[in-house]
C-alpha cells in the first residue's frame, strides 16, 4: 500500500480549509444535492464530498457509506488532491497502491474510485468530490466532465457560504456601529450645546439657502456687545460691525470657501462695539456639504484675541527696541574686536629713532579670538631706552565678560608705570586690584599672566609668572639653537584668586640673537582628528624643529602646524603668540 502524500504547500492548504470553517459541521442539504447528482451521473452507489485534514479525510456529505471519516494515510482522496485532474482507479485490486488498503480488503470493499479535486480560487486543493463502486468501473468522458463541473460548484458553494458569514458579520458590525455612532452623536450634541451655552467662544452656523444665521451662541453678546437675536434678525450685522479696513478682506476669505477656492475660512479682524470700543476677533469655519458635494452651511467658532494682539504689539515694540540695542552692541563689539586685533599698532624701537629692521629688539605676534572679542591680550611698551616690558594675559572664559576684564587689566598695567621695572611687584599690585574690584562677584574671575622685562643694556631678562604657561627662550648665538623654558621660579597663583598672593621674580642672561616666545594656552590645547591633543610637549618639539627659521617665519609655521592638527582646522580657543628677538651684533 502507498500512503497518501503530504503536499509541499501543506500549511497553506490547511489554512485555506480552516478558513471555510466546514470541518465537523452538521450535514447540509446543499452539499447532499451534489453527492446525489454525482452518484446518478456516474452510476455509482457511493459518492462523497471529502475534505482532507492534516491526519484524516472527513466526509461533509456521502451516499452509500456509513463512515464519517477515515485516516488520511489510507485515503483515496489524499492521492486525488496531489493532481489537478480527476484521479481515477478503475480496479483497486489491480493497483499496487491500493490492493492491500483496508478500504479495499475489508468493508466497504472498494474496487472503483474517481475523485475531482476541490480547488479554491487561490489554487489550493482542500478535498475532492468523489464516486466509488464495489465493482470495477470506468468513467466515460462525459461523466468525467460532469464530475469536474460539479466539483467547481461545490467550491462555489463553499465561497457563497463564506461570503454569507462575512455579510452576516458585517451586518452585525454595522448595526453595532450605527447604534454606537447614534449614541456618540447624541452625546456629542449634548456636549456641544453645553460648551456653546457656557463657553467664552462664539459658536455659529450659517445657512446658505437662503443665507441666514442658523445658530449663534450666547457668548456673542460679551464680545460683540449685541444680543444673539440681532444676528438672527439681520445676518449682515456680522459684516457691518467689522472695522471698515477689514470688511473687504474678510468677505473675500468667506467667499473663497463658498466657491471652493479654499477648504476653510480663517480670518482675524476687528469689531467695533456699540459703545465705540474695539475688540480683536479670530474666526474660523468649515463648510458642511450634502451627498452631492455642495456646500449647504458653514459652521465655525470665533474668540476674542484682543489681549493677545495687545501683547503682540507690545512684544513687537520690545523686539524693535532690543534690535536697536543689539545693533549698538554689535557696533561696540565690532569696534572692540578691531581694537583688539590691532594691538599693538606699533612696537617700540630701540633706540627710539631706529628703523624697524635696525631696532635692537624686534617683535612679531599672532592674535585670534574664538568669539567676536577675546579675553587674551598682550602689550609691549618702552620702560627706558634700554628696557622693554612685555605683558601677556589670559582671562578666564570667553566673549564679552572676559574681554571687559582684559580691557580693565590692560588699563591697570598702564597705570602701574612705576612698577614696570619690577615684575613681581607689578603682578602683586594687579592681583590686589583685581581681587578688590571683583570681591563681590558671584562668579569667580581670574586671569593667568606673565610679565617679562627685556633689559638689553644689562644683558638680562627679568620676569614673574601668575599661573601662565612658561614662555620659551631660544639661544642662537652659539650657532645652533638651544631651547629653554623661562621657569626658574615657582609660578604664583592666577591673578584674582588670593588677595595676598606673593609672586617671585627671576633673572637670566640675555645674549645677542636670543629669541623669546610668549603665548596663551589656546595655542597648544587643541583637539585633533582622533581625540588626541596638541599639548605643551608637542609645542616644544615643533619650536625645536623650526628653530632655524627667522622669528616671524617660525611663528607663522607654528600657527600653520597647529591649525592642520586641529579637528576643525581652526583654533577653538582665544590664541595669543608674541615673539621677540634680540638684534645685537657680536661686538655689543
Amino acid at each position: 500500500m502507498q500512503p497518501a502524500p503530504i503536499l509541499p504547500n501543506e500549511s497553506e492548504r490547511l489554512a485555506a480549509l480552516r478558513r471555510y470553517d466546514i470541518l465537523d459541521m452538521p450535514a447540509e442539504s446543499d452539499f447532499g444535492d451534489f453527492t446525489h447528482l454525482a452518484s446518478q451521473i456516474c452510476g455509482t452507489p457511493i459518492a462523497t464530498i471529502t475534505f482532507v485534514d492534516a491526519a484524516r479525510q472527513w466526509f461533509k456529505s456521502n451516499i452509500g457509506l456509513e463512515l464519517s471519516e477515515t485516516p488520511r494515510d489510507i485515503s483515496f482522496c489524499g492521492h486525488a488532491i496531489a493532481g489537478s485532474e480527476i484521479f481515477e482507479v478503475p480496479n483497486a485490486l489491480e493497483d499496487e497502491r491500493f490492493r492491500d488498503n483496508p478500504l479495499v480488503t475489508d468493508d466497504p470493499n472498494i474496487r472503483f474510485y474517481a475523485g475531482a479535486p476541490l480547488v479554491t480560487p487561490d489554487g489550493l486543493k482542500i478535498g475532492a468530490l468523489c464516486v466509488l463502486d464495489r465493482t470495477p468501473h470506468h468513467l466515460t468522458p462525459a461523466q468525467r466532465e460532469m464530475l469536474t463541473l460539479l466539483s467547481h460548484q461545490v467550491v462555489h458553494l463553499l465561497e457563497l457560504r463564506l461570503a454569507g458569514r462575512r455579510i452576516k458579520w458585517l451586518n452585525n458590525n454595522l448595526e453595532y456601529l450605527v447604534t454606537q455612532r447614534t449614541e456618540e452623536l447624541r452625546e456629542s450634541e449634548e456636549r456641544f450645546r453645553t460648551l456653546a451655552e457656557q463657553g467664552s467662544e462664539v459658536f455659529w452656523f450659517v445657512g446658505l439657502n437662503p443665507e441666514r444665521i442658523l445658530y449663534v451662541s450666547p457668548a456673542v453678546e460679551k464680545i460683540w456687545g449685541l444680543p444673539p437675536r440681532r444676528f438672527y434678525q439681520d445676518s449682515r450685522i456680522w459684516i457691518t460691525s467689522m472695522h471698515a479696513d477689514d470688511q473687504s478682506r474678510v468677505s473675500h476669505a468667506y467667499d473663497a470657501v463658498l466657491s471652493g477656492q479654499s477648504p476653510r475660512f480663517e480670518a482675524e479682524y476687528r469689531v467695533i462695539r456699540p459703545d465705540g470700543s474695539m475688540r480683536w476677533i479670530m474666526d474660523s469655519g468649515t463648510p458642511i456639504r450634502n451627498a452631492g458635494g455642495e456646500v449647504i452651511r458653514i459652521g465655525g467658532m470665533a474668540k476674542d484675541i484682543t489681549e493677545r494682539k495687545q501683547a503682540e504689539a507690545q512684544l513687537a515694540q520690545f523686539a524693535e527696541e532690543l534690535r536697536l540695542k543689539n545693533e549698538m552692541l554689535e557696533e561696540d563689539l565690532e569696534m572692540a574686536r578691531e581694537l583688539q586685533n590691532a594691538m599693538p599698532q606699533q612696537y617700540p624701537r630701540f633706540p627710539a629713532m631706529a628703523s624697524e629692521a635696525n631696532s635692537i629688539v624686534q617683535f612679531c605676534h599672532f592674535y585670534k579670538s574664538s568669539m567676536l572679542v577675546s579675553g587674551d591680550f598682550f602689550d609691549v611698551f618702552r620702560i627706558s631706552d634700554t628696557m622693554a616690558g612685555v605683558f601677556i594675559c589670559d582671562v578666564m572664559g570667553h566673549g564679552v565678560r572676559a574681554a571687559l576684564v582684559a580691557a580693565m587689566l590692560r588699563t591697570l598695567v598702564m597705570e602701574l608705570r612705576d612698577a614696570w621695572e619690577r615684575p613681581s611687584e607689578l603682578l602683586e599690585q594687579l592681583n590686589r586690584m583685581l581681587c578688590v574690584n571683583f570681591k563681590n562677584s558671584v562668579t569667580p574671575i581670574f586671569a593667568s599672566a606673565f610679565y617679562l622685562v627685556v633689559d638689553f643694556g644689562a644683558g638680562e631678562l627679568h620676569y614673574a609668572n601668575a599661573g601662565h604657561p612658561h614662555p620659551l627662550r631660544m639661544r642662537r648665538s652659539s650657532g645652533s639653537a638651544n631651547l629653554h623654558e623661562l621657569n626658574g621660579i615657582k609660578s604664583g597663583p592666577a591673578l584674582g584668586l588670593l588677595e595676598k598672593a606673593h609672586y617671585e621674580s627671576s633673572r637670566c642672561e640675555l645674549r645677542p640673537k636670543d629669541v623669546i616666545l610668549l603665548f596663551t594656552d589656546g595655542l597648544f590645547e587643541v583637539e585633533g582628528l582622533r581625540g588626541q591633543y596638541y599639548d605643551y610637549n608637542n609645542l616644544l618639539k615643533a619650536v625645536a624643529r623650526l628653530s632655524s627659521l627667522p622669528t616671524r617665519d617660525l611663528c607663522e609655521e607654528l600657527i600653520h602646524e597647529v591649525r592642520q592638527f586641529s579637528l576643525s582646522k581652526e583654533f577653538t580657543d582665544d590664541v595669543c603668540l608674541v615673539g621677540l628677538e634680540v638684534n645685537l651684533g657680536n661686538s655689543d
